[in-house]
């Protein structure tokens, strides 16, 4: 289906499309609730226009926040007055040379004069499996980017190292490198790394990054919370054996850097700390 206010957005060409119809409609929907889709609807809700955006998961970014951190942002996103739909998905984009409607799987109908679809990227694998080349999400590599075959090479996005693809520019480059490198015959490795979650919408920021999700009966897990309401500020730092394992930022992210940096070197914080510690004051830049 064309319909011309039916949008993607893969370049710059495709944002100037958007921003130029946006400014001719007054209600919108965005198909998808990850980070771009959110950023994306803030752009428009700003514009003063309605907008709804579809959701299949059940929470907010489940990749990059807990269930409370999501429940937090969901907030934080529906007292702006743009509606989330969670659990729902696009059955059908009703209209013929435009779209006027949505037609969700539960039967609900949404009406709209413009439709974003940012439900992420799929590799398109249809190469690789021609040529007997090993797939799963992606085409499957080891540490050297070099496929089931023998000296192919796949990178970026379309690669799958250590059960994760990850459509992000810097992993990219560095497989890139890696891949030239060893096609070229000088041996290079990858060295798989965590990647910080950022959103900046909605009038708020977010950051998180490593482990998110700790089971808490373990003793050897602790979390350490603290929840601002009135201001939207949520912050949550995940131990595992004292070592900072992650942590959630929103609104104030002025520990980001150095929790990242202890995330990354597993240094021992804490020792001792409980999960219902209730300090207000939120001590851990001192220990940093």
């Amino acid at each position: 289906m064309n319909l011309k206010n039916v949008f993607t957005v893969r370049s710059l060409a495709d944002a100037r499309k958007v921003h130029n119809y946006s400014n001719t409609i007054k209600k919108s929907v965005v198909i998808g609730g990850g980070p771009l889709g959110l950023e994306a609807a803030y752009s428009l809700h700003t514009k003063g226009i309605e907008v709804t955006i579809i959701e299949l998961g059940k929470r907010l970014l489940a990749a990059q926040l807990d269930q409370e951190g999501s429940e937090f942002l969901y907030d934080i996103i529906h007292k702006s007055g743009v509606n989330v739909l969670l659990g729902e998905s696009a059955e059908e984009i009703i209209g013929d040379e435009i779209a006027t409607a949505v037609k969700l799987s539960s039967g609900r109908i949404i009406e709209t004069e413009m439709i974003i679809f940012s439900i992420g990227v799929r590799s398109n694998l249809d190469l690789p499996v021609a040529s007997g080349i090993a797939v799963d999400k992606a085409v499957v590599v080891n540490e050297r980017m070099e496929t089931s075959v023998s000296d192919i090479y796949a990178c970026g996005d379309v690669s799958q190292y250590n059960g994760k693809c990850i459509a992000l520019w810097i992993p990219a480059i560095k497989k890139g490198k890696v891949a030239g490198s060893n096609a070229a015959g000088k041996e290079l490795l990858y060295d798989d790394e965590i990647y910080p979650s950022v959103l900046n919408s909605f009038n708020t920021r977010l950051f998180s990054f490593g482990e998110l999700i700790i089971d808490e009966k373990s003793d050897e897990n602790k979390i350490f919370r603290y929840v601002d309401s009135d201001k939207n500020i949520y912050k949550k730092v995940f131990f595992r054996k004292d070592k900072i394992a992650g942590f959630i930022l929103i609104n104030d992210i002025s520990l980001a850097q150095k929790l990242s940096l202890a995330v990354k070197e597993g240094k021992i914080y804490l020792e001792g700390l409980t999960k219902d510690l209730e300090d207000k004051t939120l001590l851990l830049d001192s220990l940093l």
